[in-house]
């Protein structure tokens, strides 16, 4: 796991959470058209002794010179290579676009043998739903989720492209608990439910008010959420 957040060599993940003697990290998948600020205010707002990591993908911010990566299994190959390093237990948490690419990392990371503590899929339909016409045909990545800084549109739009041509393999399930939240207008709450069928651990769903940005106005409560399952689940 890199050391120093997004400390030259180690580009796909920046320190948002410092703690003095972490027991965990909190690994973050920022949304369609986002960066890693986007979880900058959540990571803030975490109390408990973890450490919050939230992932750079290319073509933004710092990485803007880079090629972009429009596959979600390609940015899961890669993130979970790093993870791969860690000395920590981990737990991860995406939104939108993240969750999918968050889902794909955990099943590769549990693959090498470090099950994580859980996964947090936020504002995401379960990954068995996306790809099909039923959910394609709600048009919800057609509008970015707000984001700390400006994103230029050619990024959202690789960005969807990775969501539209993203298909769930029936092999690729996970073993660790699964707590997806959604706001009750988003056009995903209809398929957070199924989140339920890619995992053999523990699964909750948490509804919001609101649409697919709903995070934005439940920081602390979905900080809260997620700090005080990680403190359960973190061994010590």
């Amino acid at each position: 796991m890199v050391a120093h957040g997004n400390a030259a060599g180690h580009p796909w993940v920046h320190r948002l959470r410092t703690a003095r003697t972490p027991g965990c990290r909190l690994v973050c998948f920022p949304p369609e058209g986002a960066s890693a600020t986007f979880f900058l205010q959540l990571a803030q707002s975490i109390a408990r002794p973890v450490e919050v990591l939230g992932v750079q993908y290319p073509g933004r911010r710092d990485r803007r010179h880079e090629p972009p990566v429009t596959s979600v299994t390609e940015l899961a190959d890669r993130v979970s290579a790093e993870l791969d390093r860690t000395d920590l237990p981990i737990a991860l948490l995406g939104h939108g676009l993240g969750a999918a690419v968050a889902f794909e990392t955990a099943v590769r990371v549990e693959r090498a043998g470090h099950r994580p503590l859980a996964l947090f899929a936020s504002g995401a339909p379960s990954p068995s739903r996306l790809g099909t016409p039923a959910y394609l045909d709600t048009g919800e990545f057609t509008q970015p989720t707000r984001s700390p800084a400006p994103t230029p549109l050619t990024t959202l739009r690789d960005d969807q492209r990775a969501t539209e041509t993203y298909r769930w393999h029936p092999a690729n399930r996970v073993s660790c608990h699964i707590l997806a939240m959604v706001g009750d207008t988003d056009p995903a709450a209809p398929h957070a439910p199924a989140w339920r069928e890619v995992t053999s651990g523990w699964f909750e769903l948490q509804l919001f008010a609101g649409g697919h940005g709903y995070l934005t106005s439940f920081v602390s409560t979905v900080a809260n959420t997620v700090s005080e399952r990680i403190t359960t689940l973190c061994p010590g």
